[in-house]
């Protein structure tokens, strides 16, 4: 009988030794051209017995420190000044390794200093008492108070401070302004109790030039405008959802301001320079607005959502992420005219906008814990690109994610099994419960939840949460099968693994301490799925433990059968050689010589279990795979496998070439196959992915009439994306292997800029993305290095295909095919007649293009000569 689940003890209250934060006041003043601000920050504090409330302070300047109005005695101990310990640490280091473990542990030295408080004030003075006892039934920071207390020792402390050239936490550019959410960095900008279990309501204060927007956390309740000279404007916000420190944001500057179409709440900023980008980026953000509400069938947790811009230039991450608000890079706005960037954009906002529901208001319990919150957050993001961008741009990108980051570091594909709207409609709806003190979310109560409304069995979970969460390291299988013809039957052998290595498999969340000596070779619940495609159809075989032997033999009963082999019968009139004059006899069934009814197979075609799969099969079933699959991670598999052999065969280049030229494909997987086909192109096969390549670019995009490239087509957008990667393939070392190997000719002016005057788009977005980054990079070394590389490649550029077009001008020699080729060499080593000199008085006979057959037969092959506009035949 199971024991009974300990409720979660919601009535517990923090250590008396500490201080609790019940609400906090921000007022400041900035004066950006001094990069400076200066103020005040009032806390409302449940003051310990000791009579010592500790704050976080980093880099301020601390005035004076008042509690209750009275000036009080304080002690600011800087975390950052020198140390003899620093000094020892480094004076032994003598090589790279040793370099290296003393930064590691200078680093964990300052993770731990930073833990402690370092602003000491006192406010030992007399408890209140008698009315001004303060009942506290939940307070602000999410901790809730018995009502049975009996005394609140509750001051209001106040600390005037300024900051000027701050380092972190806080960022200043020209007449811009910045916070960023990094851990650990609010107390840069204003003293707090920088810790994620303070949470408390905040009212903000921000006084700024009359020309500049203040944009803050929290909901604008008005703005006053001062009789000062010059005037200056101060924003007043207010936030009523208790929040940590880390989640107050603040952004300053001459920002346009773009109210949503759609809904009132949501803004958009950014300077007056992309405004017109602005209004068309977020023309759709009401769509994923409106998804997130209906799906998780809640309001927004926060009065209001901002979205600010800054340039990329000062940005220090691409998004900055806080309480009702994000902070992005400028770098994502696109105009009208720019496609190229409109999908990667769209995804950024939705997983901002999704991490405002889980990050900034359902917060982890423990740091621990925050790998679930980013894997809701992802899971919300992945459900908005199904909808709106298609189920294959899904199932791509979280193939490509697991391929880009490795197995360990993606969690979406492990808890699709976990993962439904009942769960995550409790989970957002528990944390709007007003009785509910906590907005946390820990491990151990998300496993409780899918098993009480995800209707997942105990045992299961049982053995799911140690192996999948609670140790390191994922399944590594490698397979291989063999068709038993006398059974009719597939037997796959598996070799299971580990990615993890065997003295890393610890635990390493809310794990036992008995559970640590685990081996790494206990296997994983759940059965894995293998699909067979066979001739008479699909079969999905869910016959693969994931726990079990190392080594394994698994037989699958295959439903198809093969067809009666068919024998032809010789026929009269064959020659001795076997050759056959008649050209109409039919072919024989192919099937005829397959040995098994297999077409292709896979292994966990839906991507359920988080695993690194090395799949074996023969290179005509990849082929199979990709011409006949219709799934993108099938397709983008299989391209992958047959760039990967060691020799690629013709038929494999024929296969990727159809692909490429299929435009029915997905793009994103047709862009892989263009790459497959260049990085795979050989002497072996002729340079034939090249060749494809060249012949396909120039059927789409070369105008044979005018000699340059046609303005780009917009009807189809995928098209248009496939070669527009393209033409940023180095067609310079193209032009060189042609001009070495002298196997074809090749136009110089394909990679010449295309005119696109006819069309509402444009494709000069790889040079504005060019010129955005040469920004503020004039008098860097390593960019004006990389600019006279690139100033060198472009002059040899033009020598190739100068070189290319005085050779196709100047000659006219057609080079002759293999077989001319065997005709020329037996021509040399026979003795061809000498021709007669012609004499002057007679005129040179004008010669058919097409030569008659001559009368007289002569052993000697037949070959001739372009010389100017007159051809000889020699024989």
């Amino acid at each position: 009988m199971a024991k009974p689940r300990k409720p979660k003890n919601e009535d517990s209250k923090p250590d008396n030794s500490g201080a609790v934060v019940r609400h906090q006041k921000l007022c400041l003043s900035i004066e950006i051209d001094k990069r400076r601000i200066y103020g005040y920050t009032e806390l409302e504090i449940v003051v310990p017995e000791i009579g010592i409330v500790g704050l976080h302070a980093e880099n301020l300047g601390i005035e004076n420190v008042l509690v209750d109005g009275e000036p009080t005695e304080f002690e600011y101990y800087p975390h950052n000044y020198p140390s003899e310990e620093n000094e020892s640490r480094w004076s032994y280091v003598t090589t790279p390794t040793t370099a290296a473990d003393a930064a590691g542990s200078a680093y964990f030295s300052a993770l731990e200093k930073e833990l402690f408080p370092n602003l000491l004030i006192n406010c030992c003075k007399a408890f209140k008492t008698g009315n001004e006892m303060q009942e506290l039934p939940v307070s602000d920071n999410g901790v809730q108070q018995s009502s049975g207390e009996a005394n609140q020792n509750v001051r209001l402390v106040r600390v005037d401070y300024w900051v000027e050239k701050a380092e972190s936490g806080i960022h200043f550019d020209s007449n811009v302004l910045h916070t960023d959410n990094q851990i650990r960095r609010a107390r840069c900008w204003f003293p707090c109790i920088d810790d994620t279990l303070q949470r408390c309501c905040y009212d903000l204060e921000f006084t700024v030039a009359q020309n500049l927007t203040a944009v803050s956390t929290g909901s604008l309740l008005y703005q006053v405008l001062s009789k000062d000279d010059p005037p200056r404007k101060t924003y007043v916000y207010r936030l009523d959802v208790p929040v940590s420190a880390r989640w107050i944001s603040l952004a300053v500057g001459p920002f346009e301001i773009l109210p949503d179409h759609q809904f009132s709440v949501i803004s958009h900023m950014c300077l007056p320079s992309h405004f017109s980008k602005l209004r068309n980026t977020v023309d759709f953000f009401h769509s994923a607005y409106s998804f997130y509400k209906d799906y998780l069938s809640v309001n927004f947790p926060f009065g209001s959502y901002k979205q600010v811009f800054v340039e990329p230039e000062m940005a220090v991450s691409s998004l900055c992420l806080g309480a009702s608000m994000s902070i992005f890079s400028s770098q994502i706005l696109f105009d009208e005219k720019i496609i190229d960037q409109t999908i990667d954009t769209r995804i950024k906002l939705a997983y901002a906008l999704a991490r405002q529901w889980f990050g900034a208001y359902i917060t982890p319990e423990a740091p621990n814990d925050e790998w679930l919150l980013e894997g809701l957050a992802g899971f919300m993001t992945d459900l908005f690109i199904k909808k709106y961008l298609g189920n294959n741009e899904a199932r791509y990108r979280r193939y490509k994610v697991c391929l880009l980051f490795g197995v360990l570091t993606c969690h979406i594909p492990v808890f699709l099994l976990l993962f439904n709207v009942q769960i995550l409609q409790t989970i957002v709806s528990r944390a709007q419960d007003k009785t509910r003190s906590l907005r946390s979310l820990s491990t151990k109560e998300f496993r409780h939840l899918a098993n009480k409304v995800g209707n997942l069995e105990r045992p299961f979970l049982k053995e799911f949460f140690p192996r999948w969460v609670e140790l390191c390291g994922c399944p590594a299988l490698r397979m291989g099968f063999s068709y038993n013809k006398r059974k009719n039957m597939v037997e796959l052998a598996v070799l299971r693994g580990c990615t993890a290595m065997p003295d890393s498999s610890a635990p390493v969340i809310n794990c036992k301490p008995e559970s640590e000596n685990r081996d790494s070779d206990i296997g994983w619940p759940g059965m894995m799925s293998i699909r067979v495609y066979e001739l008479d159809g699909t079969f999905d075989h869910p016959v693969l433990p994931m726990a079990g032997e190392t080594c394994q033999l698994v037989e699958i009963q295959c439903h198809s059968k093969l067809a009666a082999r068919r024998f032809q019968k010789p026929k009269k009139g064959l020659k001795p050689d076997g050759s056959d004059d008649n050209g109409d006899v039919p072919v024989i069934d192919m099937r005829s010589s397959m040995e098994s009814p297999l077409l292709w197979m896979r292994a966990d075609p839906e991507m359920e279990y988080l695993a690194e799969i090395h799949f074996n099969q023969p290179v005509q079933m990849w082929i199979n795979q990709l011409e006949k699959d219709k799934d993108v991670v099938a397709q983008a598999q299989a391209i992958a496998m047959l760039e990967a052999l060691p020799q690629l065969s013709f038929s494999a280049v024929n296969a990727l070439n159809n692909f490429l030229i299929d435009s029915k494909a997905f793009w994103r997987v047709r862009i892989e196959a263009a790459f497959a086909l260049a990085n795979t192109a050989s002497e072996e096969t002729d340079w034939a992915g090249l060749l494809h390549l060249v012949k396909f670019y120039k059927s789409r995009r070369f105008d044979a009439n005018i000699g340059l490239p046609k303005p780009n087509d917009f009807h189809d957008f995928s098209e248009y994306f496939v070669l527009e990667v393209m033409q940023e393939t180095d067609w310079a070392g193209l032009l060189h292997l042609v001009k070495f190997y002298k196997s074809r000719r090749f136009d110089a002016n394909i990679g010449l800029p295309k005119p696109n005057d006819f069309h509402d788009f444009s494709e000069y977005f790889v040079l504005e993305r060019k010129r955005e980054s040469q920004k503020g990079h004039r008098d860097d070394p390593e960019y004006l290095e990389r600019k006279r590389l690139k100033k060198e490649k472009k002059r040899k550029e033009k020598e190739i295909s100068k070189l290319l077009n005085e050779e196709a001008n100047t000659s006219r020699l057609e080079f002759p095919s293999k077989k001319e080729e065997l005709g020329i060499k037996s021509a040399a080593t026979s003795q061809p007649k000498p021709i007669e000199p012609i004499t002057p008085k007679l005129t040179l006979p004008v010669v058919d293009s097409k030569p008659r057959a001559p009368e007289n037969t002569s052993s000697a092959p037949k070959f001739r000569f372009k010389i100017k506009n007159r051809t000889l035949n020699k024989s």
